[in-house]
């Protein structure tokens, strides 16, 4: 079986200056951008998700905000996967499962 790293929520709202800043971010930040430079440095595969909420005047990760992009200081080449979510789970209502069954991630 193949190895993938997912990325999760990595959003600017998260951030300083953005609408939910967490504790320490830049420090989780930092160790996210190793493990996302290590395995795209050994060829191997990495899947973004973001949370976006579609409401106006959303809480934080509103559709089509600076807020609701990934962090920059992550990769995410031209080619990689990144999957959209409106809801915690990020199996839920999106095509995760099938990509990870298709990349022969899992069975």
């Amino acid at each position: 079986m193949n190895k993938a790293l997912l990325i999760i929520d990595v959003q600017n709202d998260y951030f300083k200056d953005g609408k939910l800043p967490l504790n320490n971010a830049d420090e989780a930040l930092n160790n996210i951008v190793k493990l996302e430079n290590h395995f795209l440095s050994n060829n191997q595969e990495v899947i973004y998700i973001k949370h976006i909420k579609h409401q106006k005047n959303a809480d934080f990760f509103e559709v089509n905000t600076y807020g609701a992009e990934i962090h920059p200081h992550l990769s995410v080449p031209k080619n990689s996967t990144t999957i959209e979510k409106q809801f915690p789970n990020s199996f839920y209502e999106t095509n995760l499962q099938d990509i990870l069954t298709k990349k022969k991630l899992i069975n």
